[in-house]
Protein backbone atom coordinates (compact mmCIF):
# COMPACT_ATOMS: atom_id res chain seq x y z
CA UNK A 1 0.00 0.00 0.00
CA UNK A 2 1.25 3.48 -0.88
CA UNK A 3 1.87 5.95 1.92
CA UNK A 4 -0.98 8.15 0.61
CA UNK A 5 -3.50 5.30 0.76
CA UNK A 6 -6.02 4.68 3.49
CA UNK A 7 -8.63 2.00 4.00
CA UNK A 8 -12.18 3.22 4.33
CA UNK A 9 -15.29 1.34 5.39
CA UNK A 10 -18.67 2.37 3.99
CA UNK A 11 -21.88 1.08 5.61
CA UNK A 12 -23.90 -0.71 2.93
CA UNK A 13 -27.09 -1.65 4.72
CA UNK A 14 -28.20 -4.95 6.16
CA UNK A 15 -25.24 -5.01 8.54
CA UNK A 16 -22.80 -5.17 5.60
CA UNK A 17 -19.89 -2.90 4.73
CA UNK A 18 -17.97 -2.07 1.60
CA UNK A 19 -14.21 -1.88 2.14
CA UNK A 20 -12.31 0.44 -0.14
CA UNK A 21 -8.83 1.79 -0.73
CA UNK A 22 -8.62 5.57 -1.01
CA UNK A 23 -5.52 7.05 -2.66
CA UNK A 24 -4.96 10.79 -2.46
CA UNK A 25 -3.09 12.85 -5.00
CA UNK A 26 -0.72 15.56 -3.85
CA UNK A 27 -2.67 18.00 -6.05
CA UNK A 28 -5.73 18.15 -3.76
CA UNK A 29 -7.84 18.97 -6.83
CA UNK A 30 -11.22 18.03 -5.40
CA UNK A 31 -11.62 15.34 -8.07
CA UNK A 32 -11.95 11.62 -7.35
CA UNK A 33 -12.20 8.57 -9.59
CA UNK A 34 -14.41 5.74 -8.34
CA UNK A 35 -12.71 2.74 -9.99
CA UNK A 36 -14.64 -0.55 -9.82
CA UNK A 37 -13.19 -4.02 -10.42
CA UNK A 38 -14.79 -6.73 -12.53
CA UNK A 39 -16.30 -10.11 -11.71
CA UNK A 40 -13.97 -12.14 -9.48
CA UNK A 41 -11.70 -9.07 -9.34
CA UNK A 42 -10.41 -7.00 -6.48
CA UNK A 43 -9.23 -3.43 -5.88
CA UNK A 44 -5.57 -4.45 -6.16
CA UNK A 45 -5.87 -6.01 -9.62
CA UNK A 46 -3.07 -4.85 -11.90
CA UNK A 47 -5.32 -2.73 -14.12
CA UNK A 48 -6.75 -0.78 -11.20
CA UNK A 49 -3.37 -0.30 -9.51
CA UNK A 50 -1.77 0.83 -12.76
CA UNK A 51 -4.60 3.24 -13.59
CA UNK A 52 -4.53 4.52 -9.99
CA UNK A 53 -0.94 5.61 -10.53
CA UNK A 54 -1.86 7.44 -13.73
CA UNK A 55 -4.87 9.15 -12.15
CA UNK A 56 -2.79 10.21 -9.14
CA UNK A 57 -0.12 11.67 -11.44
CA UNK A 58 -2.87 13.64 -13.22
CA UNK A 59 -4.16 15.10 -9.94
CA UNK A 60 -7.12 12.82 -9.25
CA UNK A 61 -7.79 11.00 -5.99
CA UNK A 62 -8.85 7.37 -6.50
CA UNK A 63 -11.28 5.18 -4.57
CA UNK A 64 -11.21 1.43 -5.31
CA UNK A 65 -14.01 -0.42 -3.51
CA UNK A 66 -14.15 -4.17 -2.98
CA UNK A 67 -17.61 -5.38 -4.00
CA UNK A 68 -16.91 -8.52 -1.96
CA UNK A 69 -14.14 -9.30 0.43
CA UNK A 70 -12.89 -11.52 3.22
CA UNK A 71 -13.75 -9.07 6.03
CA UNK A 72 -16.37 -10.37 8.43
CA UNK A 73 -19.13 -7.89 7.53
CA UNK A 74 -18.27 -7.66 3.82
CA UNK A 75 -20.24 -9.43 1.14
CA UNK A 76 -19.14 -12.81 -0.21
CA UNK A 77 -18.96 -13.16 -4.00
CA UNK A 78 -21.14 -16.28 -3.77
CA UNK A 79 -23.97 -14.26 -2.27
CA UNK A 80 -23.93 -11.17 -4.49
CA UNK A 81 -25.64 -10.02 -7.66
CA UNK A 82 -25.26 -7.02 -9.94
CA UNK A 83 -28.26 -5.41 -8.28
CA UNK A 84 -26.46 -5.73 -4.94
CA UNK A 85 -23.22 -4.35 -6.44
CA UNK A 86 -25.19 -1.39 -7.80
CA UNK A 87 -26.71 -0.68 -4.37
CA UNK A 88 -23.30 -0.90 -2.71
CA UNK A 89 -21.83 1.45 -5.32
CA UNK A 90 -24.59 3.96 -4.56
CA UNK A 91 -23.51 3.82 -0.90
CA UNK A 92 -19.85 4.40 -1.82
CA UNK A 93 -20.80 7.22 -4.21
CA UNK A 94 -22.87 8.90 -1.48
CA UNK A 95 -19.92 8.58 0.89
CA UNK A 96 -17.61 10.29 -1.63
CA UNK A 97 -20.10 12.98 -2.68
CA UNK A 98 -19.57 15.03 0.45
CA UNK A 99 -15.80 15.23 0.11
CA UNK A 100 -15.10 15.92 -3.57
CA UNK A 101 -16.51 18.48 -6.00
CA UNK A 102 -16.22 16.14 -9.00
CA UNK A 103 -16.63 12.37 -9.17
CA UNK A 104 -15.59 10.31 -12.20
CA UNK A 105 -16.62 6.68 -12.67
CA UNK A 106 -14.56 3.84 -14.13
CA UNK A 107 -15.78 0.27 -14.29
CA UNK A 108 -13.77 -2.68 -15.53
CA UNK A 109 -15.78 -5.53 -17.06
CA UNK A 110 -18.65 -6.46 -14.73
CA UNK A 111 -17.81 -3.38 -12.63
CA UNK A 112 -18.86 -1.20 -15.56
CA UNK A 113 -22.17 -3.00 -15.83
CA UNK A 114 -22.72 -2.51 -12.08
CA UNK A 115 -22.03 1.23 -12.50
CA UNK A 116 -24.60 1.48 -15.30
CA UNK A 117 -27.18 -0.29 -13.13
CA UNK A 118 -26.31 1.96 -10.17
CA UNK A 119 -27.32 5.03 -12.25
CA UNK A 120 -25.01 7.32 -10.28
CA UNK A 121 -26.26 10.63 -11.63
CA UNK A 122 -24.13 13.70 -11.31
CA UNK A 123 -20.80 12.10 -12.15
CA UNK A 124 -18.59 14.10 -14.50
CA UNK A 125 -17.89 11.05 -16.70
CA UNK A 126 -18.45 7.31 -16.88
CA UNK A 127 -15.89 5.09 -18.60
CA UNK A 128 -16.49 1.39 -19.22
CA UNK A 129 -13.33 -0.68 -19.60
CA UNK A 130 -13.74 -4.05 -21.34
CA UNK A 131 -17.40 -4.14 -20.46
CA UNK A 132 -19.72 -6.42 -22.32
CA UNK A 133 -22.85 -4.30 -22.38
CA UNK A 134 -25.17 -7.30 -22.54
CA UNK A 135 -24.54 -9.70 -19.63
CA UNK A 136 -27.02 -12.14 -21.18
CA UNK A 137 -24.57 -12.78 -24.03
CA UNK A 138 -21.71 -13.17 -21.60
CA UNK A 139 -23.48 -15.83 -19.54
CA UNK A 140 -24.95 -17.58 -22.57
CA UNK A 141 -21.92 -17.57 -24.89
CA UNK A 142 -18.72 -17.02 -22.89
CA UNK A 143 -18.68 -18.00 -19.24
CA UNK A 144 -18.49 -21.70 -18.46
CA UNK A 145 -20.16 -22.68 -15.19
CA UNK A 146 -20.23 -25.97 -13.38
CA UNK A 147 -22.22 -27.02 -10.30
CA UNK A 148 -20.37 -26.22 -7.09
CA UNK A 149 -20.75 -26.90 -3.39
CA UNK A 150 -24.47 -26.81 -2.79
CA UNK A 151 -27.44 -26.27 -5.09
CA UNK A 152 -27.28 -22.48 -4.94
CA UNK A 153 -23.73 -22.12 -6.27
CA UNK A 154 -21.81 -22.43 -9.51
CA UNK A 155 -18.09 -22.52 -10.16
CA UNK A 156 -16.51 -20.29 -12.79
CA UNK A 157 -13.28 -21.49 -14.37
CA UNK A 158 -12.33 -18.54 -16.52
CA UNK A 159 -9.39 -18.30 -15.78
CA UNK A 160 -9.60 -18.70 -11.99
CA UNK A 161 -11.84 -21.03 -10.07
CA UNK A 162 -14.33 -18.96 -8.11
CA UNK A 163 -17.80 -19.65 -6.84
CA UNK A 164 -20.81 -17.49 -7.60
CA UNK A 165 -24.43 -17.83 -6.69
CA UNK A 166 -26.86 -19.15 -9.27
CA UNK A 167 -28.77 -15.91 -8.72
CA UNK A 168 -25.95 -13.94 -10.37
CA UNK A 169 -26.10 -16.05 -13.51
CA UNK A 170 -29.90 -15.98 -13.61
CA UNK A 171 -29.84 -12.21 -13.19
CA UNK A 172 -27.21 -11.86 -15.93
CA UNK A 173 -29.19 -13.96 -18.38
CA UNK A 174 -32.06 -11.50 -17.99
CA UNK A 175 -29.92 -8.45 -18.73
CA UNK A 176 -30.29 -8.36 -22.49
CA UNK A 177 -29.08 -5.55 -24.74
CA UNK A 178 -32.57 -4.01 -24.57
CA UNK A 179 -32.61 -4.15 -20.76
CA UNK A 180 -29.15 -2.57 -20.57
CA UNK A 181 -30.12 0.20 -23.03
CA UNK A 182 -33.06 0.98 -20.76
CA UNK A 183 -30.75 1.06 -17.72
CA UNK A 184 -28.27 3.30 -19.53
CA UNK A 185 -30.95 5.90 -20.22
CA UNK A 186 -31.21 6.48 -16.47
CA UNK A 187 -27.55 7.54 -16.30
CA UNK A 188 -26.78 11.24 -16.69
Amino acid sequence: MLSDETRIVVPAGGGRSVYAILSRSAAASGRVVLAVHGLAGQPDDFLLRHSRDRFLADGFDVCRPALYSWQRDARDLRDTTLVQHAADLRAVHAHLAGGWRSIYLVGHSYGGIALVLAALNGARALSLWDSLFSPARLWRDVIACEPAAGPDYLELRDPLRVQIGRAMRTEGLGLTAAAMRAAATAVT
